[in-house]
Formats: structure tokens, C-alpha cells, sequence
């Protein structure tokens, strides 16, 4: 919201106020008794203003850039998501590696009861003899 100052101490601090507008990139607005109020604004926000209330004069350009807005947000949108997801990923690569360690456990051990349930019985002797053989 702008700040607003009286026309005599806009007269006697101007140079103060000038800085401010300046510094804050926001209006300063100046009153004077039975007239019309002003403001100081930095240039380059006045012909911004200005240049934005020609673009928006006609309503097909109005809804051209307010369609190209919507495009930018929704890829702005779209690039934080991936970036935030990228952060996650990279700050929480152990949780990551054992997440997936174990999902593959999971899948080599459902396929191992598969090829288990398909393949001829084998007893306990027979194993153990292996284990031994091995060991």
C-alpha cells in the first residue's frame, strides 16, 4: 500500500521522500487540503503501468497474454515440481538404494516361487548334500 505524506512535509523532505520511492519501488502518495492528491513513482513503474494498460486495451490481446501467463505458470509449475523431486531424490539416495534393493529381492524371490512351484521336488537330504558340498 502506498505511503502517504502531507503536502508540506512533501515540500520540506523531498529529497528523503525521492530516496524512498526509489529504494521501495512503491508510490508515495501526497495530499493538500481542498486539491487533488498525487504520487511520486520511479519511471520505470509508471511506464510499465503504462505499457500494460495499452497491451490489456484490447480484450483479444488481453486474452492472448493472459492465455501466455497461464502457459508460463503451469511450466514454472511443472520445472518446481521436477526440481523438488530431483532435491528429494539426491538428498535421500540410501532411502532410494534400499528401496529398490528390496523391491528387486521381492521380485527375484517371487520368481524364484514360480520356477519352485514348476520345477520337480527335491528333498531335504538332497539340499542339505548341496549345502555341504559347497560350504
Amino acid at each position: 500500500m502506498s505511503n502517504q505524506k502531507n503536502y508540506n512535509e512533501a515540500c520540506n523532505n523531498f529529497d528523503k521522500i525521492y530516496e524512498e520511492v526509489i529504494n521501495s519501488r512503491e508510490s508515495v502518495v501526497i495530499n493538500r487540503e481542498g486539491a487533488e492528491s498525487v504520487s511520486v513513482i520511479p519511471t520505470a513503474e509508471l511506464n510499465s503501468i503504462m505499457e500494460t494498460a495499452y497491451l490489456f486495451q484490447s480484450p483479444e490481446n488481453a486474452a492472448r497474454l493472459l492465455d501466455a501467463l497461464q502457459r508460463v505458470k503451469a511450466k514454472t509449475n511443472k520445472e518446481l515440481l521436477k526440481t523438488a523431486i530431483v532435491e528429494v531424490l539426491q538428498e535421500q539416495k540410501e532411502v532410494l538404494y534400499d528401496l529398490f534393493a528390496e523391491i528387486m529381492e521381492d521380485i527375484a524371490l517371487e520368481r524364484a516361487i514360480k520356477e519352485g512351484e514348476n520345477s520337480e521336488t527335491v528333498s531335504r537330504e538332497a539340499i542339505f548334500q548341496i549345502l555341504e558340498t559347497k560350504g
